[in-house]
């Protein structure tokens, strides 16, 4: 979601069922990125279901279905389509739909895009020295209150 939020103004987001809609609305809250969402339910499924395998196989089980809920995104203002699905992003990657189809909107296989994002904090700890901040919420805690911690369970 941060990723669509530097490739255009508005994004939505595409899953597969209707069932993990509220998850992935939880997340868009709770990353605080509703405002960079579009307004109207930014969170659809395309209904394509977990037949992973078949979705390798034969793109047009799922390309015509995603394509639909992504064209209808466009509509609402939508600028970036984000594919909430290890398996359909990853699909849809390998079958080149890259872009919707007659439109110039990416759309973000959030499986690559998880891996490219770890590459590029590898390169810029290695390059520059920049990590993740341990000043509070990601400090380490020590082997002291580990140990203190896991005392009861010896």
């Amino acid at each position: 979601m941060h990723l669509a939020c530097m490739l255009g103004s508005r994004f939505a987001i595409i899953t597969i069922i209707d069932e993990l809609v509220p998850f992935v609305e939880r997340n868009l809250m709770l990353y605080g990125l509703e405002s960079k969402a579009i307004a109207r339910r930014p969170v659809r499924s395309c209904e394509v279901g977990f037949d992973f395998p078949a979705m390798f196989e034969d793109s047009q089980l799922i390309i015509p279905k995603f394509e639909k809920t992504a064209l209808e995104f466009i509509e609402e203002g939508a600028e970036v389509i984000v594919v909430a699905c290890c398996g359909l992003g990853p699909a849809l990657t390998v079958a080149g739909y890259l872009k919707v189809e007659d439109t110039d909107v990416p759309v973000i296989d959030v499986a690559s895009a998880a891996i490219k994002m770890a590459e590029l904090q590898s390169d810029m700890n290695s390059c520059l020295g920049i990590s993740t901040s341990k000043h509070l919420t990601y400090q380490s805690i020590s082997s002291e209150m580990i140990n203190e911690m896991t005392k009861s369970f010896s």
